[in-house]
């Protein structure tokens, strides 16, 4: 495995990291708010600042991935992830709504990680062999 390979799956674990530490704020915020009325996760910033981790490590892991894959599916489902947890991050909604549209980013983001990592490590194997 090849230096650029290695950074390309760097960039798939974080962005899967952040996708997946972004689910577990929205589902346990519910709780948190009921046994610890202060603290940092309760804080509406949080949704931005995932967000502005999000969105680099999703582009950069999807651009490396397809330029070494050329599949585009990882590439949708991370778009659509962004898109979902930016509206969940940034306009104004009920707590719900808010809570659906980010675990939904959150699962769509981590599942595009996951085939992206896949995908490369397939065409990897399927390159040595070639």
């Amino acid at each position: 495995m090849n230096f650029q390979s290695t950074r390309l799956l760097k960039w798939d674990g974080l962005g899967g990291f952040l996708s997946f530490l972004c689910l577990i704020h929205c589902l346990i915020l519910p709780w948190m708010a009921a046994l610890l009325p202060i603290t940092l996760w309760l804080d509406e910033s949080a949704h931005v600042w995932l967000f502005y981790a999000l969105v680099p490590a999703a582009a950069l892991a999807g651009w490396n991935g397809f330029r070494e894959h050329s599949q585009v599916l990882p590439i949708i489902l991370m778009c659509a992830g962004i898109v979902l947890v930016g509206l969940g991050a940034f306009l104004p909604m009920s707590i719900a709504l808010e809570t659906v549209l980010t675990v939904a980013g959150s699962l769509l983001l981590v599942a595009g990680h996951i085939i992206n990592g896949r995908l490369t490590l397939i065409h990897r194997i399927v390159m040595q062999h070639a």
